[in-house]
């Protein structure tokens, strides 16, 4: 997070980060023959959170209901309720808005610099994501041949953790040419790289890849 201008300054993405790491340990509790009803509303209710912080996560609704689909059959009253627990915190701060006659702060594209200097420090912080994802899906990949179902599913939830950022990085970039958004890849990456030193044949190179993003989080500081 220390290339990501949230790690300098608490903004709403650095909040929405929080909340998201709440909803998949809440999704994490839900069982293939268990009531998950509870976990599917707590699971949207902090999503929802997450999105009242950050706007564009709003969109990760479809997503939040292919995640319920990855462990559990298709249960009507289960989609109801993460889709309640979605909705109630925007229900709230829509009615806290109109009562208080707040105006809604739209311009959440509008960072300020300061985690990246230079678009050369983010495409190369980019590359670097992206071999370690590489690298760790691999690896896991292995594992997942060797391990449970439920193992199989919670990595597919991360999976679809990792598309979302990635969209939402893309859309940015592409919109208004920053990069804040691909922050959120940085969670998937946080369970998937510690794969790398569960075995000899890809230490090495997860050795090398994290002494070298440690390396240019020291040297970025010297770059302008």
């Amino acid at each position: 997070m220390s290339f990501f201008h949230s790690a300098y300054q608490l903004d709403g993405i650095l909040i929405a980060h929080f909340f998201l790491i709440i909803a998949l340990f809440q999704m994490f509790r839900l069982e293939n023959n268990a009531d998950g009803r509870k976990w599917c509303f707590n699971t949207g209710l902090f999503l929802g959170i997450a999105g009242t912080f950050h706007p564009p996560l709003l969109g990760i609704l479809p997503f939040l209901w292919l995640m319920i689909l990855r462990i559990r059959p298709f249960v009507f009253r289960e989609f109801l309720l993460s889709t309640l627990g979605f909705l109630l915190p925007l229900i709230y701060a829509y009615v806290y808005i109109s009562v208080n006659k707040h105006l809604i702060w739209s311009d959440f594209v509008n960072i300020k610099t300061g985690g990246l200097q230079s678009n050369m420090v983010f495409w190369i912080i980019i590359a670097f994501f992206l071999i370690l994802g590489f690298v760790s899906l691999i690896t896991i990949s292995y594992k997942s041949s060797k391990s449970s179902l439920r193992f199989k599913k919670l990595i597919s939830i991360l999976n679809l953790v990792m598309v979302v950022a990635i969209l939402l990085g893309i859309i940015e970039f592409s919109g208004w040419g920053h990069f804040e958004w691909f922050s959120y890849f940085a969670l998937p990456l946080s369970f998937f790289m510690p794969f790398l030193f569960f075995s000899k044949s890809s230490s090495l190179v997860g050795n090398l890849l994290f002494y070298g993003m440690f390396s240019i989080c020291i040297a970025k500081i010297f770059i302008k």
